[in-house]
């Protein structure tokens, strides 16, 4: 048998295996597409699109059946999934058979984030939660920015079919170590006691609380939306700052370093929490320079931009994960809520870039300025829901 904190170490590895994988393929699908059947930013959003609408009902749906059937079941069918979809996609020589390979490989991706957010947060007490929060938004964000930084190098070296095998490798993994798990501790997390409760101040009330994870469940979305909208444009991007694919890898992966420097930051620092002003500007941060990555052609410019930008997203998700777990007593149906948020802006970006290229074609920056006008919007519900008060003295 295994103690908790054994049983946590183990849990993050697996979430790490899981974001170098998924970002791995996610990420660079996108040069796949354009290299193989010629997409450009039209089709690259429009496939991007296809991901984030599964994702939101698919997450819904995997914390759900994680909170039922237990976090193994979830994480077993997820893998299999993935493994599935991806191997079916190294052979798929068609738009057709890419689109059905994204779309099963998504629907079981999201049996494992909710699941491995669970985990992860599960029989911790008010004190451990924040810290378990903040190991678990720096392992996946890490996993993340290490697969853009490097995956251009791994596509150039191993070929592009390797963002098939190579993930699958890793789920292959993955699916080793939740067995391993489940044979050390057979009655799963549940067999371990809770930790024993401290007395700690509580932050707010439940008032606000629910305030500000609704706060936080319209804000995030609308981040990714800008998230979302920049992924399948990195390819056109590449090109027209004549980058190659391994250092379009490098440049673009400075936001992801910086999203990972922000965690560090938020985890150690807690005086963020329900502070609205602090969720409010770093709305209008990301706003901005979401405009500026796409829009910029000095690579200076643009690097300090994402900097930025990924320091300001870095707070909206950390918020969203936060504010769903903290006093939540379903932590896998609570991921799942999280993650559909996530999904929301996942289709959003992608949505809105192509319906405007479809209504504008003769106009390249349309997809940025419509999502640009969404953020706006965003931000006027943000201030409606502006909760009267903040924190408790």
């Amino acid at each position: 048998m295994i103690q908790l904190r054994q049983f946590k170490f183990w849990v993050f590895t697996l979430e790490g295996f899981n974001a170098l994988a998924t970002a791995y393929f996610f990420n660079y699908v996108f040069f796949f597409l354009q290299e193989k059947f010629g997409f450009g930013p039209y089709d690259n959003l429009r496939f991007g699109a296809l991901n984030g609408f599964i994702f939101v009902f698919s997450s819904l749906y995997g914390g759900k059946y994680a909170q039922k059937h237990g976090y193994y079941a979830a994480l077993r069918l997820g893998f299999s999934l993935m493994i599935s979809a991806l191997v079916f996609g190294c052979f798929a020589d068609s738009v057709i058979a890419l689109s059905l390979t994204m779309a099963l490989w998504t629907f079981g991706m999201c049996f494992t984030w909710p699941s491995l957010e669970g985990m992860a947060c599960e029989k911790e007490n008010n004190k451990s939660l924040p810290k378990m929060i903040a190991i678990y938004n720096i392992v996946w964000a890490a996993g993340g920015a290490l697969a853009y930084f490097s995956g251009g190098w791994i596509k150039s070296h191993l070929g592009s079919k390797s963002i098939f095998w190579l993930p699958v490798l890793l789920h292959v993994i993955q699916l080793l170590v939740v067995a391993w798990l489940r044979n050390r501790l057979p009655q799963g997390i549940g067999s371990f006691p809770a930790p024993v409760s401290e007395k700690v101040e509580r932050e707010a009330s439940s008032e606000i609380v629910g305030r500000f994870q609704t706060l936080a469940w319209v804000a995030n979305p609308f981040s990714y939306i800008a998230q979302s909208a920049i992924i399948p444009l990195i390819p056109e991007l590449a090109q027209r700052l004549h980058l190659s694919p391994a250092w379009a890898g490098v440049y673009c992966s400075i936001w992801l370093f910086s999203r990972l420097l922000s965690f560090i930051i938020l985890g150690l620092w807690t005086g963020w929490h329900y502070r609205f002003g602090w969720l409010i500007s770093c709305y209008i941060l990301v706003s901005a320079t979401f405009c500026g990555i796409l829009l910029l052609n000095n690579l200076w410019w643009m690097a300090l931009v994402q900097v930025i930008f990924g320091l300001s997203i870095g707070l909206i998700y950390y918020s969203s994960l936060y504010y769903s777990m903290n006093d939540s007593e379903t932590m896998g149906e609570h991921g799942g809520l999280h993650e559909a948020a996530v999904g929301v802006g996942l289709f959003g970006g992608p949505a809105i870039g192509s319906a405007a290229l479809w209504l504008l074609p003769s106009q390249p920056q349309a997809p940025v300025y419509a999502v640009a006008a969404m953020m706006v919007c965003g931000l006027g519900a943000l201030l409606k829901l502006r909760p009267s008060k903040t924190r408790e003295v």
